[in-house]
């Protein structure tokens, strides 16, 4: 070899490896178990009994026990367990508010299932059967319903793996109904329906999904009332929940026009599969029939290439007992794959490493699944000295829910190894929950679908298998070239904001935020504006430094106010919530009917007026009348919530209206 052609030769093995020395490539075997990873798999229905006088709160120990394997319905083969379903009926309240007591009787079932390393599926409903009416409250009830609700939802997203819309009809299905009309829907019906999505959309925390009954809804909810058939729906929060699963082609009516009531399989299962493939949450469950593809692939079926197809994540372990009857030759594939399913291939690192200088690792994962992952999570490799057991960590730079079935994805990325002692390090890949709150808890970390990688005690998944294959640090003098992330005795996930709201009581308003991670966050900053463009600090508040709920109040709020959020890390570095705006309705104007059809009255008053403006919930102006008029026109309008502002040159008075039809 000419002096050349190996100088070529050592630098560009200098330009690969840098400091790093002796790198190695360490294959994995697939595992074959059944994996009780978080947010997928088979789900156990449970459900409050129909009067609030009967209730019974979820029990710790008995959904702990279901990670241990439960016994589906139909067959003789028990899965690992980590969802579920629960389905509260409220039908005590149809005509009032809920009281303090049940709404803790909630919250009580929420912390339960956050002890027992369990996530949930929400779903409130006011009628368990399909014979005797009233089937759902009216529409103005479900509003105040989902607006008590909204501040147990945004407090515990943590362990809410999704919301289905429910509240209207038997079981909450949105089918046999009392005031939401029933198939087929005019317009009428849709915005009711809508206004209803809207505000439950609202309730719910901006990083969870909520499942819609039948691909219609959706692309109604997202695209407008008046959405043709053939419109693809943009909304990603949206997702689905097939309650007849392989009933017949058609699911017992889950794949109909909603409109004409009838069935268009044609149009809604080629809308759902492009739906599917943009990653939203589906999952639902069986109710019988004698469809022969029901059955597994063994036996002339098509069962497993439909919940691949339209990416199903879970499944009722406990109905229909025919149809799970039929999957007793590939239950075990069905539990393995509904869901994610990440497998390692391989991973390259070096062996050894130059105290302060750069290390580069490169993992291959695989998705063996029959869907993506649909809640966030971040991805970290985590260092820990043998010797100390003090742990590293450095925040990966992959997405995991874009890790696509039936695919490979390589992620490679250098890390600045500048302030660890040397020794003898392992090597993990660790997924934990987004949440501070369940970071550290292991059965909320996912577990890959390989032997000998998983740490049950941490939660971590282990690329240095043995001995040979750990990381020596050694050495000093090494330098990073380049803006590298560094390994860090802090975990490296970043704050994350999951609501941001505002509340009125009386003249004051409260602002409640929560976070499931800040471990780089020194204080939030508040700031309010009347104009939505120009903000001014009204107050401070410190970072917890962990999962953490908290709320501000401001006493001198103005009748229109906009609100944001300035956070602000230990860095220095600065980021901005969205903007709330909150409107008065402590000034009552006296007005009639409210709710209103159509048309409003406002009577003679000694207060003045020389200007009516009616505006949405995002403070956007909709009607304003400059004359003097006791008779204001609101049938043009759709259905929701308005509020009214009557203003002089010295005054405004605000006030809620409710349009309905």
């Amino acid at each position: 070899m000419t002096n050349t052609k190996l100088s070529f030769l050592l630098l560009l093995m200098a330009i690969l490896f840098k400091t790093n020395s002796y790198c190695q490539t360490v294959t994995f075997t697939t595992s074959t178990a059944v994996i009780p990873n978080p947010e997928r798999g088979f789900y156990y229905h449970s459900e409050t009994a129909p009067l609030s006088a009967n209730f019974t709160g979820l029990s710790v120990s008995s959904m702990a026990a279901l990670r241990n394997g439960r016994i589906v319905n139909g067959t003789s083969i028990t899965t690992p367990i980590t969802l579920v379903l629960r389905l509260y009926y409220i039908g005590d309240f149809i005509n009032s508010d809920f009281t303090n007591n049940y709404l803790t009787k909630i919250t009580d079932d929420l912390t339960a299932a956050r002890t027992a390393g369990v996530k949930l599926i929400l779903r409130f409903a006011y009628s368990n059967q399909n014979a005797t009416a009233p089937f759902n409250a009216s529409k103005t009830q479900i509003l105040s319903h989902i607006t008590q609700l909204t501040p147990l939802l945004q407090a515990n997203s943590d362990i809410i793996a999704t919301v289905q819309m429910g509240f209207i009809g038997a079981w909450g299905e949105n089918w046999t109904t009392t005031d939401f009309g029933i198939p087929p829907l005019n317009a009428t019906n849709w915005q009711d329906r809508k206004d209803i999505f809207d505000a439950l959309l609202a309730a719910v925390p901006t990083n969870r999904m909520i499942q819609v009954r039948v691909p219609q809804m959706k692309q109604k909810f997202a695209e407008g009332i008046s959405a043709p058939i053939t419109s693809l729906a943009q909304n990603v929060r949206i997702g689905h929940h097939n309650d007849c699963f392989l009933y017949n082609y058609n699911d017992q009516g889950t794949y109909r026009n909603v409109s004409t009531d009838v069935s268009d399989t044609t149009t809604f299962k080629a809308y759902l599969k492009t739906d599917v493939d943009r990653n939203v949450v589906v999952g639902g469950e069986t109710c019988g029939g004698n469809y022969l593809n029901a059955n597994c692939l063994a036996n002339s079926g098509q069962a497993e290439n439909e919940m691949k197809r339209f990416r199903y994540s879970f499944l009722n372990s406990g109905y229909s007992p025919t149809t799970l009857g039929l999957w007793t030759s590939c239950l075990d594939v069905i539990s393995q794959k509904l869901g994610y399913r990440f497998a390692l291939v391989n991973a390259t690192y070096p062996t050894t490493v130059t105290n302060g200088s750069e290390m580069n690792i490169q993992f291959s994962v695989r998705n063996d699944g029959f869907a993506r992952l649909y809640n966030p999570r971040k991805v970290e490799f985590v260092l820990r000295n043998v010797a100390t057991n003090t742990r590293y960590y450095a925040l990966v730079n992959t997405n995991p829910c874009q890790w696509e079935v039936d695919a490979t994805t390589t992620v490679n990325e250098s890390f600045c190894l500048n302030t660890m002692p040397n020794g003898i390090y392992d090597l993990f890949l660790n997924l934990p929950d987004a949440a501070t709150s369940l970071y550290n808890k292991p059965n909320y970390a996912i577990q890959l679908a390989n032997d000998n990688v998983w740490e049950s005690s941490t939660g971590y998944n282990k690329l240095s298998i043995n001995a040979n294959q750990q990381i020596t640090i050694n050495g000093s003098g090494g330098t990073c070239t380049r803006s590298l992330t560094p390994f860090s005795t802090s975990s490296a996930l970043p704050v994350e904001l999951v609501n941001f709201y505002a509340q009125t009581n009386g003249a004051e308003v409260t602002l409640h935020w929560t976070t499931v991670s800040e471990m780089k966050a020194r204080k939030f900053e508040i700031e309010r504006s009347t104009d939505g463009k120009t903000f001014s600090k009204i107050g401070e508040v410190l970072a917890k430094g962990e999962y953490s709920i908290y709320n501000f109040a401001d006493e001198h709020s103005f009748d229109i106010s906009y609100y944001r959020l300035r956070q602000i890390d230990l860095d220095g570095k600065e980021t901005f919530s969205k903007i709330v705006s909150i409107i008065h309705t402590h000034n009552e104007i006296q007005l009639f009917p409210n709710p209103t059809m159509g048309k409003i009255y406002i009577p003679s008053s000694d207060f003045q007026w020389n200007r009516i403006s009616i505006f949405n919930h995002l403070g956007q102006i909709l009607i304003e009348k400059a004359a003097v008029e006791h008779e204001i026109d609101l049938s043009h309008l759709p259905n929701g919530i308005y509020y009214i502002e009557i203003s002089s040159d010295m005054k405004k008075s605000q006030k809620r209206i409710v349009k309905y039809n």
